[in-house]
């Protein structure tokens, strides 16, 4: 969670968290510490950017547990409605086995800053989208057998993949 979402969730000045973000990161990691939570905000209206702190949930329960209890609450509400949305970067082909194993595993093997078109996606269709791409490969599967049947059929031998699949003679 960002420092300028929690400033806003607390009703805080952001420069006031920033603070709050140092003193706590420095206390937990030392100074060389801050440079692993530190990022950038783009204001959309000036392009100008400004310093944030990227804070992951143990980090963003840490500092926020000094502050009121009503701040807590709104701070762990936000963290568990952002649990449930997963930010999905546009799929090319390469990279979709490496997002299936993610989702099977159930938990991010990778941290990366989540590029500007990605897409917010709710955990449901994403388990569906993965559904659907399993449902394919087994199509895709039955296809290739049919293929292997008819290229026995017809003497024909195949090469490639598709023997690689165990189908037809080769």
């Amino acid at each position: 969670m960002s420092s300028r979402e929690i400033a806003e969730l607390c009703g805080k000045r952001h420069d006031n968290v920033m603070a709050d973000c140092r003193k706590m990161l420095v206390e937990l990691y030392g100074e060389a510490g801050l440079l692993n939570f530190q990022d950038t905000h783009t204001n959309p209206q000036n392009s100008q950017t400004y310093p944030v702190f990227i804070l992951p949930k143990r980090e963003t329960l840490i500092l926020v547990s000094g502050y009121s209890v009503k701040m807590r609450a709104r701070i762990i509400d936000r963290l568990t409605e952002l649990e449930q949305t997963i930010l999905v970067p546009p799929i090319s082909i390469p990279t979709r086995s490496r997002l299936l194993l993610t989702l099977e595993e159930g938990r991010v093997v990778e941290s990366r800053p989540v590029p500007p078109d990605a897409v917010p996606v709710s955990a449901q269709l994403l388990m569906d989208l993965c559904a659907t791409v399993n449902t394919l490969d087994v199509i895709a599967g039955q296809a290739m057998a049919l293929v292997g049947e008819l290229r026995t059929v017809t003497g024909l031998t195949l090469h490639g993949k598709a023997r690689d699949r165990g189908v037809g003679h080769g």
